[in-house]
């Protein structure tokens, strides 16, 4: 391994507190960078500092080959926080490279006909039965299999109705398409853990992944920490070539504020306004979609048998709501100052899907995930090859308000995502579909 590239590995051994060593280690024996003997060897080591002290001491003795099968490592792990501290050092091919962990055989798409109009499935009366049926929802890691546009026929119908209809569809062709950003705070200092939201966390990976997206996962994140990540994202020197942009947050919510691991707040609208063209300048004019998935208030969508969690604390009921046996999570955290909510941002080409609308919990079950997530993984999965956002939104809507309920409680609640568009033109996620860089769209 060149010298700097040892001098990049010797700093992260001070700035890689907290990573997981062993999982590395996993990735980097299916790699053929580790064998069973190396791994033994630093297992033999009781202190965590000098367990994480021999894995770089043995990466180091690997060459450059085991520098990029680290950075592969540390996103195949859910451990992409750290890798701010290596990117630079990465060629491109690797960075693309690694959003995809998966076996390649994990990832053969499903041929599914193109309709005649390309756009006529979500108008098809028996669209829901590609999906689980209501209440068999799977628990744990969905097997998701997104369905491409795979076939030189299937290719040239949509390439014809994008030539079409160019002035009203954004192009989405670029390889990767786009960074998909999740920032998912599961332990926070005193609001519940969100259990469960690792479930969210993978299954929005291997979506997004199988989009044809390059995903970076961020996890545990302060609110300093969210803006900073935010402001490092706008920047992204991957967003010069990208055709679309997607970030994700899965945290706790109050109305118009997300809050970080230390239980403070940052408003949305700050949070977005990290996208705006000033800030991010490889992204103007380029789709920008943003899912959140938090409460935004503690009211409950009156809808019956075990109690799911709210992505918000617990605690007392809002006044006017009556009395139950079992005590409700609130989504609200204890008293204290607000920060003042900026003014909405006027940008366009964004679009924001809210797991609730405003003054609403949001709903999140400790094996499945939330509601929202799930909806999103089982509707994109399979009608993204054909169907606008706007349609598939308009889908997961149905999914959710017609599949999820509570129970365990006297009344059921139910729950509606919402959607905020200022998209200027129609987008497709094209899946199967990439044009060359250079090549006209």
């Amino acid at each position: 391994m060149d010298s700097e590239r040892r001098q990049v590995l010797d700093g992260c051994v001070r700035d890689c507190i907290g990573l997981r060593v062993e999982q590395v280690c996993g990735s980097l024996v299916q790699q053929n960078i580790f064998n069973d003997a190396i791994v033994e060897k630093i297992k033999t080591y009781s202190n965590v500092d000098e367990r994480r002290m021999q894995l770089f001491k043995e990466l180091k003795s690997r060459g450059n080959q085991a520098f990029d099968a680290f950075y592969v490592a540390l996103h195949d792990t859910g451990q992409g926080k750290f890798c701010q501290f290596i990117e630079t050092y990465v060629s491109n091919a690797v960075r693309i490279r690694s959003r995809s962990s998966v076996s390649s055989a994990n990832m053969l798409p499903v041929r599914v006909p193109l309709s005649p109009s390309f756009a006529s499935t979500s108008n098809e009366p028996n669209w829901k039965d590609k999906l689980p049926p209501l209440g068999e929802e799977p628990e744990g890691l969905l097997d998701i299999e997104v369905d491409h546009i795979d076939g030189d026929s299937d290719q040239q119908q949509a390439m014809l109705m994008f030539e079409r209809d160019r002035n009203i569809i954004y192009p989405n062709f670029a390889d990767p398409k786009g960074l998909c950003l999740i920032i998912n705070n599961e332990n926070f200092k005193q609001m519940p853990r969100r259990v469960g939201t690792h479930v969210d966390r993978e299954n929005i990976r291997q979506l997004f992944l199988k989009l044809g997206y390059y995903v970076q996962i961020e996890d545990d994140l302060t609110t300093m920490e969210m803006g900073m990540v935010m402001e490092k994202y706008a920047m992204n020197d991957l967003h010069r070539n990208a055709h679309s942009a997607v970030i994700i947050v899965l945290t706790h919510g109050e109305h118009e504020q997300l809050l970080g691991v230390n239980d403070d707040a940052i408003s949305i609208y700050k949070f977005l306004d990290y996208l705006s063209p000033l800030k991010a300048p490889y992204l103007r004019g380029k789709p920008k979609i943003v899912f959140i998935q938090a409460c935004r208030g503690e009211m409950r969508d009156l809808g019956v048998e075990h109690m799911d969690a709210t992505d918000n604390g617990s605690g007392s009921l809002m006044p006017d709501w009556p009395s139950f046996k079992l005590p409700l999570p609130t989504c609200m955290r204890p008293a204290i100052e607000r920060e003042n909510p900026l003014l909405i941002p006027v940008e366009a080409d964004i679009f924001i899907g809210y797991a609730t609308p405003p003054y609403y919990v949001s709903w999140r079950n400790s094996l499945r995930g939330s509601w929202f997530i799930q909806a999103i993984c089982q509707v994109f999965s399979k009608f993204a090859r054909d169907q606008d956002l706007a349609t598939l939104l308009t889908m997961v809507n149905q999914r959710v308000a017609d599949s999820f309920q509570t129970n365990g409680a006297e009344v059921a609640y139910k729950q509606m995502p919402e959607s905020t568009s200022r998209l200027r033109k129609k987008f497709y996620f094209f899946p199967g579909i990439t044009i060359q860089r250079g090549s006209a769209v």
